[in-house]
């Protein structure tokens, strides 16, 4: 077996945004890939050689019949994942690929499934809270997770938030501490006017999805969605998406939006950043329905806590409702 070597980090993440972007551009769901990260980031749909190259790692979504052959098999998703390579790999090499594959293979998922595949993020504090009574949030995460926030960006097609994170952040929702290209802008409101900080940061047009009247304006797309219910649906959502080429979308705030998408169980999965401060009051990030036993609690299966820095982050799939 080869000795154990390092990887560059910026090789494998070349390697993962040309996976994305092969899959994206690919009609029918392949039983099979593999990518490579040396001599030069490379991927293959299909047929696969063999054996793989040293830094390489072979991806199966069928369940194998006879076991993999290779020094390690990642763990199963619920996308059926099988994660095999034929070298070693340092430990430095299977976290980064732990935390990011993947996401680099949602638009598979997303044609499977016929909708856009959802995750969430935000960081808050240890008692729950992502930002102080006055909305202040800068900074709870540390750097690292400014950073993966950025490489998530880059890997889904679509980025969310709400109308109260649009005025009290006044974001740009680009890709910029990374390589990578930037996501749709997607903004779930139906009384924003203020886009500013979106075309300041990035010409591209802004999809507004709402309930009311067209939100008119220059690099702005209306998408108008019933909500029976008082709010839209958010498989509505989803699926709007994907009807328009949004395979992937990274939900980044705020407290209602995303607490909308758990509470319909349309969230694939969920990231949460853990910062070590305690608030004592502010806004909290998750805001459900009260419940009576902890049965009824959301559970998530698989989990995982990674490390981010010196801190961790929480990522989970949120069960089905039972």
């Amino acid at each position: 077996m080869p000795a154990e070597r390092p990887h560059t980090e910026a090789n494998i993440w070349e390697a993962l945004l040309l996976l994305a972007k092969t899959l994206s551009s690919h009609g029918d769901p392949v039983p099979q890939a593999a990518i490579a990260w040396e001599p030069e980031p490379t991927v293959w749909l299909g047929d696969l050689p063999d054996p793989l190259p040293p830094a390489a790692l072979g991806i199966r979504w069928d369940a194998p019949t006879a076991p993999l052959t290779g020094a390690w098999a990642g763990p199963a998703h619920k996308f059926s994942l099988h994660w095999y390579q034929t070298g070693t790999l340092d430990a430095a090499t299977r976290h980064f690929l732990d935390q990011y594959l993947p996401y680099a293979l949602l638009h598979r998922e997303a044609h499977v499934q016929g909708r856009a595949m959802a995750i969430s993020h935000f960081a808050q504090s240890l008692d729950g809270k992502i930002a102080t009574g006055s909305g202040d949030s800068r900074w709870i995460g540390n750097d690292e997770n400014l950073i993966h926030a950025h490489r998530m960006r880059a890997l889904c097609d679509g980025i969310m938030i709400g109308t109260r994170t649009l005025q009290s952040d006044q974001p740009s929702l680009t890709v910029r501490l990374v390589p990578g290209e930037n996501p749709r802008r997607v903004v779930i409101t139906s009384s924003a006017r203020d886009f500013s900080s979106l075309f300041a940061a990035c010409p591209e047009p802004v999809l507004v999805i709402g309930t009311g009247e067209r939100v008119l304006g220059q690099n702005l797309e209306y998408q108008q969605l019933d909500a029976p219910e008082g709010r839209i649906a958010c498989h509505d959502i989803l699926r709007c998406l994907y009807e328009r080429g949004i395979c992937s979308v990274y939900i980044e705030g705020g407290a209602e939006t995303t607490s909308n998408f758990l509470r319909e169980r349309a969230l694939d999965v969920v990231q949460l950043h853990l910062s070590p401060l305690l608030f004592g009051s502010g806004i909290s990030g998750i805001r459900l329905p009260g419940i009576e036993e902890v049965r009824e609690a959301v559970a998530f299966e698989p989990f995982t806590f990674l490390t981010v820095g010196d801190t961790v982050m929480f990522v989970g799939e949120p069960r089905p409702h039972a």
